[in-house]
């Protein structure tokens, strides 16, 4: 159909399999975004790769869909490929007989600099363990396949056949006047600069001849042509009605679970990534840093979230504490009501369990694809046909209000009833500048319990009930 036209990615597991289950036969396979070299072929339903390493060309498959379903294939493919480019791959059965050399002396090739087509899978893969050492990023193979992604469509065009001692401030100026976009031009100079560091580190490149100066760069680009839009909110006098809607009894359990989740993730002012899984779901010990029932205490009214599950794990090295984020009544009595849901269908929480566990898989936490979905679909459509209003992010008229937007909202409600700004970066667990970060150490849980229990009071202000 026109979407698969428009955009011939698979981009997650609902996609992939509307794609192998559409009797439209217009595309035969579909290439999987952010994993360059894995595609879907949907006669038989076939995993597909193929890639180029030291001027060799790889290809195979790696069988069948849903037997290998989308997660794992990409799985495989970055352990095969990287096994590959390591050097440990079986070597090939039939090996193609040499050509005779009529002038050995002719054809013999002189030494010359390492490409960055040779090298970037190693450097990508030293990006992956990097990640994975750190232990602060609960996806390091999706996040490196991202800036595998930008890497692909901006910088392998100019210089992917050029020899790394060769680079120079040219290049980099060419490969990033080409991203329309702010976000995307700034991750990819982290990208481009990371690299450069890798190269002089395995001395492919000459420290003393390297020619890269950012601050002539970033002032020979063009001004980029895509505003950078901010992630989409509920106007704060419409907080109240949101909450309302989300509230609404519902036929079903998942209905009923995801709209309470939509409460809590308000009312905490949280980012969704502790609590709900995002789209593609972690694995290993990655697949447990998300809030659990043992985290909350309910005498204290707090909930304490690790570091390891937060955006930000560490600085400088150091393991940050848990944060501590303080419940009001209403916050509590999501969590309770949550557990109740549960109970209803026999199931009783333990503390060892997810504390948002998705609705038909307890082993898992709650994807946060399904809040952002239940906004757009069920609560927005609601909103438009009973008062015709919806919830349009009050700046960006054609955008629907997403469950990060939430932050946003709280914000600017504290914000507008004269609480510091101090206050407010802390309950939204954002890294103060470094200065103050020295001589400000306390969480202030305290001194921000007043302000989340007013921002409670107020979300739950049109609702017909009292707690």
């Amino acid at each position: 159909n026109g979407g698969f036209m428009s955009n011939p990615y698979i981009t997650s597991a609902q996609e992939l399999a509307a794609f192998i289950r559409s009797s439209d036969n217009t595309l035969k396979s579909r290439p999987i975004w952010g994993v360059s070299g894995l595609s879907i072929i949907k006669e038989g339903a076939r995993w597909s790769f193929h890639f180029k390493h030291a001027g060799r060309r790889y290809h195979g498959t790696l069988g069948t869909y849903p037997q290998v379903s989308l997660k794992e294939a990409k799985a495989v493919f970055q352990r095969k490929r990287f096994a590959i480019t390591d050097g440990i791959t079986p070597a090939p059965r039939h090996r193609p007989k040499p050509r005779p050399r009529t002038n050995t002396q002719k054809n013999v090739a002189l030494p010359t600099s390492s490409r960055f087509q040779d090298v970037k899978v190693q450097y990508f893969r030293f990006r992956l363990e990097q990640l994975r050492i750190k232990g602060n990023n609960k996806l390091p193979t999706k996040s490196v396949a991202r800036m595998e992604e930008l890497y692909n469509r901006f910088a392998k065009p100019v210089i992917d056949n050029l020899p790394v001692a060769e680079l120079g401030n040219s290049h980099i100026i060419k490969i990033l006047a080409s991203v329309e976009s702010d976000t995307s031009r700034s991750k990819l100079k982290s990208v481009l600069s990371i690299f450069i560091q890798w190269l002089v580190q395995q001395s492919l490149i000459d420290p003393d001849r390297l020619n890269i100066n950012w601050r002539v760069i970033n002032g020979m680009l063009p001004k980029t042509t895509q505003a950078s839009r901010n992630y989409p909110r509920v106007a704060i006098a419409d907080i109240p009605r949101f909450i309302a809607y989300a509230l609404k009894p519902r036929e079903t359990f998942r209905d009923n679970l995801i709209g309470l989740s939509l409460a809590l993730v308000t009312l905490t002012a949280q980012r969704a990534g502790p609590i709900f899984s995002p789209d593609t779901t972690p694995i290993g010990d990655d697949a447990t840093k998300f809030c659990h029932w043992e985290d909350v205490d309910f005498s204290s009214a707090v909930l304490s979230i690790p570091a390891t599950y937060m955006k930000v794990s560490q600085i400088n090295g150091f393991s940050l504490p848990p944060f501590r984020v303080p419940l009001s009544k209403e916050a509590l009595w999501r969590l309770n009501k949550i557990r109740q849901l549960w109970s209803e269908l026999g199931i009783i929480l333990k503390p060892s369990d997810f504390l948002v566990p998705q609705y038909d898989d307890p082993t898992y936490p709650q994807k946060a694809f399904a809040l952002r979905l239940f906004i757009e679909k069920t609560l927005h459509q609601e909103s438009l046909q009973e008062t015709g209003k919806g919830f349009f992010d009050p700046d960006q008229k054609d955008k629907v209000a997403t469950t990060h937007g939430l932050r946003s909202s709280f914000a600017d409600w504290a914000a507008s009833n004269g609480y510091p700004d101090d206050l407010i970066e802390k309950a939204l667990a954002h890294t103060m500048p470094k200065v103050k970060r020295a001589y400000r150490r306390d969480d202030m849980l305290e001194v921000r319990r007043p302000m989340m229990n007013a921002w409670g009071a107020y979300c739950f202000s049109q609702l017909p009930f009292i707690i």
